[in-house]
């Protein structure tokens, strides 16, 4: 993942792509740190796409409050700008991550889990965690759960 991420960061680069340059560099650094910091070894892709979801994340706080404010004071031609770079810097996150599953295909990987003897909510999150890392959105996984038990 690490090397997805700086040959992206490299092309970015050489078409004078200053956004996506800057962005990808953060990302990277970000991401090659976990790694350093255990150990001096490389960071696994595990690692990588938690650093990711946490920007990701974070971007689409950004936006959100971007389209609050927009919607509350009326949008200006520079909160619209803001707007459409943080949708292109959300596009750029996902496109690192693994698909996700649906909320069908996860609720039917619960339904297993739980059939499987997971009979609360810490036991289902457990094994989602080891079975599936990286593939659900957590808050869904954790409502579709409480539903089912």
């Amino acid at each position: 993942m690490l090397k997805r991420i700086k040959a992206e960061q490299l092309q970015a680069r050489k078409n004078k792509d200053k956004v996506k340059s800057t962005i990808l560099t953060t990302l990277y650094g970000e991401c090659a740190i976990v790694g350093k910091n255990d150990g001096s070894r490389e960071t696994t892709d595990e690692e990588c796409f938690k650093v990711i979801t946490k920007f990701l994340k974070n971007a689409k706080e950004i936006q959100s409050r971007l389209l609050t404010n927009s919607l509350i004071e009326g949008g200006s031609d520079e909160t619209t700008c803001r707007i459409i770079n943080i949708k292109d810097e959300i596009n750029l996150y996902e496109s690192f991550l693994p698909k996700q599953l649906t909320e069908e295909e996860l609720t039917e990987h619960i339904k297993e889990t739980i059939a499987l003897g997971a009979n609360n909510m810490g036991a289902v999150m457990k094994c989602l965690k080891q079975e599936l890392p990286g593939l659900y959105d957590g808050k869904l996984a954790s409502k579709i759960t409480k539903e089912l038990l």
